[in-house]
């Protein structure tokens, strides 16, 4: 069962290859179309970034909830194109890669500390799931596993913030993500032992 997790959840080969098989054939269309228009995968990025602020400003200056959380879909969609654009265009890089896990980073603590600023969500809620989201890239670049946890991590910070906007309930939603978080740090450390016996 652990295998299976780490398989799914980004171990070498399992994340970016679920992605890969399972989002890229509904992507690609839009990517085909990208690719003709000039659009790079660091233009995506980058838009994906952009709408993650205007967000962050429609939720926090504005307080209207919805609008914001209708942005931050668009966000998520974005971000899913920008990796597949990159396949498409053969154009795939560590500089794209780097760019693409830097606003995943942002993406996910503007949106913790907007919901934490505008009192959706209690700050030490917030403040908790960002320092295990946080800690979880420190053990993974530290301990070097070759891990690709993005599929869990980052995109897992977004669906949060929007199960917490179906539900009404940020804190639920907040408590969730901080479990899988843990259980991330758990399957960093099995992993570690598991090289460590070998």
């Amino acid at each position: 069962m652990a295998d299976l997790a780490v398989r799914l959840m980004g171990a070498p080969g399992g994340g970016e290859e679920l992605r890969v098989s399972f989002f890229d054939p509904y992507l690609t269309p839009v990517c085909r179309v990208l690719a003709r228009l000039g659009v790079t995968p660091n233009t995506v990025t980058l838009l994906s970034l952009l709408v993650t602020a205007a967000a962050v400003h429609v939720l926090v200056s504005r307080g209207e909830l919805d609008l914001a959380m209708a942005l931050v879909v668009l966000s998520w969609v974005l971000d899913g194109f920008d990796g597949s654009l990159a396949r498409l265009t053969g154009t795939t890089s560590k500089s794209g890669a780097l760019l693409d896990r830097l606003v995943d980073r942002v993406t996910v603590f503007a949106l913790f500390a907007a919901l934490a600023a505008t009192n959706r969500v209690e700050p030490i809620l917030a403040l908790t799931a960002l320092f295990l989201f946080m800690l979880i890239d420190y053990v993974r670049l530290r301990l070097k596993l070759d891990w690709d946890i993005d599929t869990v991590e980052a995109t897992g910070g977004r669906a949060v913030v929007l199960l917490g906007w179906v539900l009404g309930r940020f804190d639920l939603a907040f408590y969730a993500i901080i479990i899988i978080y843990v259980a991330l740090l758990v399957l960093q450390a099995n992993t570690l032992r598991k090289e460590l016996a070998a």
